[in-house]
């Protein structure tokens, strides 16, 4: 049987040391020269997680959905690496994107259907989760018309503490996604039990 040296040894471990972060960090955010991120290519392929019809914030306990102004359809995806990461290890990784797109209601389709459907992009909000470049992990970035680049809305704002406070996984609203909600509140439950 042979030997492995001890600075081979080193070596190696700190290879596999090394790989394993890279392996929690997804580098898709691509930013300018003052920082903006760059909207995101091919945001048609993103992973769908989850739709919302009139969601809104109500003051106290007035809530204004109705079927006659059910107001926006807003969509959410996940980048295609971030979500693999997430589905593999049940945790977000550094670099994690999450795009709310915001549809205006169509009401009157042709043909005519009940109910609303899909009309145009309004705008969209992409949330980078990175504790590596930010403070409070979360930035958020909104999008309007066909900008290519959008700046971080700053530190401290009302959207990271909702997320913070209101967020059922690691400051995100995965109580709204289908497909995400058994697996990573199971998760949560598990782990915050033990």
């Amino acid at each position: 049987m042979k030997t492995i040296s001890l600075p081979l040894f080193a070596t190696i471990a700190l290879c596999v040391a090394n790989g394993s972060a890279a392996a929690g960090r997804i580098d898709a955010a691509e930013f300018d020269s003052a920082d903006q991120l760059q909207r995101p290519a091919k945001l048609d392929e993103w992973v769908f997680v989850g739709a919302v019809v009139g969601h809104g914030y109500p003051q106290g306990d007035a809530r204004r959905f109705s079927a006659a102004s059910p107001g926006q359809i807003q969509v959410v995806q996940m980048e295609p690496r971030a979500y693999r990461y997430l589905q593999d290890h049940g945790e977000y990784a550094n670099g994690t994107m999450l795009a709310l797109s915001f549809y205006d209601t169509q009401q009157t389709p042709a043909p005519a259907v009940d109910g609303v459907v899909q009309g145009e992009l309004a705008s969209f909000e992409i949330h980078l989760l990175d504790k590596q470049r930010f403070a409070d992990r979360s930035a958020f970035y909104i999008f309007s018309g066909d900008r290519s680049a959008a700046p971080m809305i700053p530190a401290g704002n009302d959207c990271v503490a909702c997320h913070r406070e209101d967020g059922a996984f690691d400051g995100t609203f995965v109580q709204f996604y289908p497909n995400l909600r058994q697996r990573l509140l199971t998760r949560a439950l598990h782990d915050a039990t033990e």
